[in-house]
C-alpha cells in the first residue's frame, strides 16, 4: 500500500469507475445522469468513455493512486477476481476512515477474503455489492444489488448504488452477496441450458424458436429467457446477451462454491462440460459469442432423434400417381422438391423443346413452393439435368435466369430422362 495525500480537489460527487464494459458503461451513464463526476484510467475503454463524456464530466488518470486522489469512493465492475484484487492492492492509504471500495463484480466466494483484506488494510471500507440484470437494465438504472458491508455503509455508498439499482438486498457480511449472485447465475445458466434442450426437441419437429415460445406461453415451463431472449438469440445480427466467456467463468465460480458447501456437483459438472465445448467451438470460429452458443452446441450434436417430415402436394403440378414419392417433402427448415419435368398437366406428355419445357418446369416449381407458403426467393439450391447439353444449354439457361438468380446450382448431362423430356430440375428451398 502507498500513503497518498488526498487532493484538495476531491469532491463528494466524484466516483472512481473501473470496468466500463457492457454492464459498467450503463452504470457509468446513470452516475453521470445523476450529476456524479467520474474518474477513470486513461487508455481503457476509450471509445466508450469518449461517448459517455458527452453526458457529463469524466477525468482520466494514469494510475489507481492518482485516480483515488480525486474520488472518495472507487467503484469496480471487472471481469475476474484477479482484476479486482489488483485494484485493491493499489489503493492509497485512507487515514481518515471515510472512503469505500464498492465492488459490483462477480468474483466468487473464494476471492472475497483476499480482496477484503487488501481493501481494509488500506483503511477503506469493503462493500461487496455484485449486481445482476444485464446491460439493458443497467442503462435504465434497474439493476438488483446483493449488498453486504460490515457496519454502517460510509457516506455516499447507498446513493452511488441507487443511481443504477432499483433494489438492494442488504446482507449481513461480505461474501454473502457473492454467494447470492452465484445462486442467481446458477438458475440463469441452468435455465438457458434446459431451454436449449427444449428448443432442440422443438427443432426436431420442425418448430421454430418463436413458435415454441408461443406454444409454451403461460405454461408451467414458461420463463423470461424463453419469451424475451432465446426466440431471436440465434438469428444473425441479434443483440448479444451474456458473453459466453463471462458465463463460463461464472459457472466455474458456481461449481467452486457448491464444492465448498459439500454439495453434489454432478449436474453442474455436466453443464460446465457443455460450456467447455461451446467455448472451444466459438474460439475455433474466431467469434466472441454470448451464451446462446450453448444452444447451438446442443443443436449441432443432437443424435438419435428422427426428424419428422411433411409432404407437400398441389394439383397445379404433375402428381405422378403410382410413383413412391411426393412432389415435395419438408424436413426441418428445408423443403426438398422432387425433380420436375416439362409435361402437360392434363395429359402428362412432354411439351415443346428444351426452352418450353424449362419454362413449364419453373411454373410447376412456383406452384409447389406456393403450396408450402414459399416462393422462388426461398430456393437455395437446384440440380438440373439435360439430355443434350451442347444443344439445349443456352436455351435452358436463358429461361432459368429469368426465374432464378443467386441459388447454388449443379447442371448435369444424363443419358436419358422420361421419353420426350429434355430437362429436369429438382430444388431445395430454405424456410425462413
Amino acid at each position: 500500500m502507498t500513503a497518498a495525500h488526498e487532493s484538495t480537489d476531491m469532491s463528494a460527487r466524484a466516483v472512481g469507475a473501473l470496468g466500463i464494459g457492457a454492464m459498467g458503461s450503463g452504470m457509468a451513464a446513470r452516475l453521470l445522469a445523476a450529476g456524479f463526476e467520474l474518474h477513470v484510467l486513461d487508455g481503457r475503454a476509450t471509445s466508450t468513455i469518449n461517448r459517455l463524456s458527452t453526458s457529463g464530466t469524466i477525468r482520466r488518470h494514469h494510475s489507481i493512486q492518482e485516480l483515488a486522489g480525486f474520488a472518495p469512493h472507487v467503484l469496480t465492475c471487472l471481469p475476474t477476481g484477479e482484476d479486482v484484487l489488483a485494484v485493491a492492492k493499489s489503493l492509497p492509504i485512507d487515514g481518515e476512515g471515510r472512503r469505500a471500495f464498492i465492488d459490483c463484480s462477480t468474483v466468487g466466494v473464494s476471492a472475497v477474503g483476499d480482496i477484503r483484506s487488501a481493501v481494509e488494510s488500506a483503511g477503506w471500507q469493503y462493500v461487496d455489492a455484485p449486481v445482476t440484470g444485464g446491460p439493458q437494465r443497467a442503462a435504465k438504472g434497474e439493476l438488483l444489488s446483493y449488498f453486504a458491508v460490515d457496519g454502517r455503509p460510509r457516506d455516499g455508498v447507498r446513493e452511488i448504488l441507487s443511481t443504477f439499482c432499483t433494489r438492494m438486498v442488504e446482507l449481513d457480511s461480505p461474501g454473502m452477496g457473492q454467494l447470492l449472485k452465484l445462486a442467481n447465475n446458477a438458475i440463469l445458466l441452468g435455465l438457458v441450458t434446459l431451454n436449449g434442450y427444449a428448443l432442440t426437441f422443438a427443432q426436431s419437429m420442425g418448430i421454430s424458436p418463436q413458435e415454441f415460445a408461443e406454444i409454451t406461453r403461460d405454461g408451467a415451463g414458461d420463463n423470461w429467457q424463453l419469451q424475451n431472449y432465446l426466440p431471436t438469440a440465434l438469428e444473425p445480427g441479434s443483440k448479444p446477451g451474456f458473453a459466453l466467456n463471462l458465463a463460463h467463468k461464472d459457472l466455474r465460480l458456481v461449481l467452486d462454491a457448491a464444492g465448498r458447501l459439500g454439495l453434489d456437483t454432478t449436474v453442474l459438472t455436466s453443464i460446465e462440460k457443455l460450456y467447455d465445448r461451446a467455448s472451444l467451438t466459438e474460439r475455433g470460429a474466431g467469434q466472441r459469442a454470448d451464451f446462446s452458443a450453448v444452444i447451438q452446441e446442443l443443436s449441432s450434436t443432437q443424435k438419435g432423434i428422427p426428424m419428422p417430415t411433411t409432404t407437400v402436394m398441389t394439383t397445379q403440378a404433375p402428381e405422378w400417381r403410382g410413383l413412391p414419392y411426393p412432389q415435395a417433402v419438408r424436413a426441418g427448415d428445408f423443403l426438398f422438391i422432387s425433380g420436375q419435368l416439362g409435361v402437360d398437366l392434363a395429359t402428362g406428355k412432354p411439351v415443346g423443346d428444351a426452352r418450353e419445357q424449362t419454362r413449364l418446369i419453373f411454373e410447376y416449381l412456383q406452384e409447389i413452393l406456393a403450396a408450402a407458403d414459399l416462393s422462388l426467393d426461398n430456393v437455395v439450391k437446384t440440380t438440373c439435368f439435360l439430355t443434350d447439353r451442347e444443344r439445349d444449354y443456352d436455351a435452358f439457361n436463358d429461361v432459368y435466369s429469368t426465374y432464378l438468380e443467386g441459388a447454388a446450382r449443379a447442371t448435369v448431362q444424363v443419358a436419358a430422362l422420361a421419353p420426350g423430356c429434355f430437362v429436369e430440375v429438382e430444388a431445395i428451398a430454405h424456410i425462413a
